[in-house]
């Protein structure tokens, strides 16, 4: 979609209210999706929240309402950037210019800090044998409403929060399950990691039965 036409349309569902603005998105050809009640798809984030998509842009929030919303703000970004007036492709930022070093800044060093973030995710957890792991430096384990076994290792310096669960079979006993999203704090995300670990605890239970 042309970004005038997409910017338009942003516009026009944003001028709705209440009830009108879901009614206007979805005639416009947007989906909404529920949260997954699914255990198996609790391990992403995402899954649990309310999901709009058209366009090809796609938002989440707490409720359809705010998801729309999320969606109006993004379309209104993306069609109203500076863009090439002969083929409507954004302007390069770099203007043909050489790449600059691999400064904090430039996408050269976030994409090593990225690679260096996955090998230290798939680095395994260091145990003895029936007990959490022992905290890094100022490392917090919490396991306070989670099921036996079951563990979150909130990596204070490195803003990283890791779901784990002990596991016989996995290299280093325990296997890390999912993460927390950079932007939540890990206090906000404890009630979401719960869910993820009972549910898995579920599923596992009615698949042994």
């Amino acid at each position: 979609m042309p970004p005038n036409s997409l910017a338009a349309v942003a516009a026009e569902i944003t001028a709705k209210q209440g009830r009108c603005k879901i009614l206007r998105f979805q005639d416009l050809g947007g989906s909404l999706t529920p949260p997954s009640g699914d255990p198996l798809d609790w391990w992403e984030p995402e899954n649990l929240t309310h999901r709009a998509e058209l366009h090809g842009i796609k938002a989440s929030a707490g409720t359809f309402f705010d998801a729309i919303t999320a969606w109006t703000a993004t379309a209104h970004k993306a069609g109203t950037r500076n863009r090439r007036a002969t083929d409507g492709r954004p302007d390069c930022p770099y203007n043909g210019q050489r790449p600059a070093s691999s400064t904090p800044d430039t996408p050269a060093a976030w994409r090593s800090t990225e690679r260096n973030h996955s090998r230290e995710l798939l680095r395994p957890i260091k145990t003895t044998e029936g007990s959490m792991p022992a905290p890094r430096f100022n490392d917090r384990i919490i396991t306070d409403g989670l099921p036996d076994g079951w563990f979150i290792q909130d990596r204070i310096c490195q803003n990283e929060a890791l779901l784990c669960r002990r596991s016989d079979f996995a290299f280093g006993g325990s296997l890390c399950i999912c993460t927390r999203p950079r932007a939540l704090p890990t206090d906000e995300w404890l009630t979401t990691a719960r869910t993820i670990a009972h549910g898995f605890e579920t599923e596992n239970a009615c698949r042994r039965t």
